[in-house]
């Protein structure tokens, strides 16, 4: 239970220029495995109880005008470059190989319209505790870049702790889980 509610499943929680944060569908996920839950794009495709708990304030829908990353029209911004930067078990610091990849990719990223920062955990652990550390991943890396230059408001982080790139089921699936993806768009 976070605050009280279930515990959001198939969302990602990503914070827009406005500095608000929300929860968006993360499905299609890079490589969903079985036991990603997907949630559908369209709130009127799940009914939903009328005992059913209200959201709290905080978990809610972007505002009409803005454009989230799903949302965002395919021929107008496209996704030109990723990196993943892996982390340690139960770790949001950036090691030596991460801040050296990122150190080589800022300049890409310089000059990319939009950088999506996605941080993501392994599957073991407290759930609740695994959301807040794919997004403190997130905001590492969107810190570092931001320190080499990279203009703020072309970053926009989330965390996703459904979103496995690989098997949780062995010790190397799992660190491949523990990553933040970085990616660039461009017009």
């Amino acid at each position: 239970m976070l605050m009280g509610h279930p515990i959001p499943v198939g969302v990602q929680q990503q914070r827009l220029d406005d500095g608000n944060v929300y929860f968006t569908p993360c499905s299609p996920c890079p490589a969903p495995t079985p036991k990603t839950a997907i949630v559908p794009a369209s709130p009127a495709a799940t009914p939903i109880a009328a005992d059913a708990p209200t959201a709290p304030p905080s978990v809610r829908q972007p505002p009409a005008s803005s454009t989230t990353p799903r949302e965002a029209d395919p021929a107008r911004s496209r996704p030109q470059e990723t990196l993943r930067v892996l982390f340690a078990y139960a770790s949001a610091k950036l090691d030596a190989a991460g801040r050296t990849a990122l150190a080589t990719f800022a300049g890409k990223a310089k000059k990319a319209d939009k950088v999506e920062v996605r941080g993501f955990t392994d599957s073991t652990g407290n759930p609740q505790l695994n959301e807040i550390l794919a997004r403190a991943r997130a905001e590492v890396v969107r810190e570092d870049l931001v320190r080499q230059g990279v203009d703020r408001k072309r970053i926009h982080t989330w965390g996703c702790v459904d979103c496995f790139a690989a098997s949780n089921d062995d010790e190397e699936g799992r660190q491949a889980n523990r990553r933040v993806d970085v990616i660039l768009f461009r017009k």
